[in-house]
């Protein structure tokens, strides 16, 4: 059997790409599984309010179930929380919502990336947590 680098030196020039491969090839139906879901990772959870999300998502036969984009938690009184002496209170969870594809019968959770100032609060503020979480009575066991 050949070594790895020269399979791919061998599939380089069988398909006359311009570079030398660094990993294996990707089946069709991965790629095709990759950009099914790319919209809701990339764009989606990316959309200005639920309304944009929804409509975009229904574009491309999802629906969206649930979302929690607002991350901001306003005091009552306060007119639009962009004083610099509010006490504005920043949630500790990523944005995130809910698809589902009926016609496929799935549903995708989508969280958000950093995309907003109230998301590097939430960076920051983030703590590791073991997973899978183990009870203390576990541990001591």
């Amino acid at each position: 059997s050949k070594p790895l680098h020269q399979m791919h030196t061998d599939r380089a020039e069988t398909l006359r790409l311009p570079f030398e491969p660094v990993c294996e090839p990707v089946s069709d139906s991965l790629l095709s599984s990759l950009l099914f879901y790319a919209p809701l990772a990339l764009n989606f959870i990316y959309a200005e309010c639920e309304v944009d999300m929804q409509l975009l998502a229904a574009q491309q036969g999802w629906r969206l179930v649930y979302a929690s984009l607002d991350q901001n938690h306003h005091h009552a009184g306060e007119e639009d929380g962009a004083s610099l002496e509010s006490t504005e209170i920043f949630s500790d969870k990523p944005a995130s919502a809910l698809f589902a594809h009926d016609e496929h019968k799935i549903a995708c959770f989508s969280i958000r990336g950093t995309a907003t100032i109230q998301d590097v609060v939430t960076d920051i503020r983030a703590l590791p947590v073991p997973f899978p979480q183990h009870d203390d009575e576990e541990d001591n066991k």
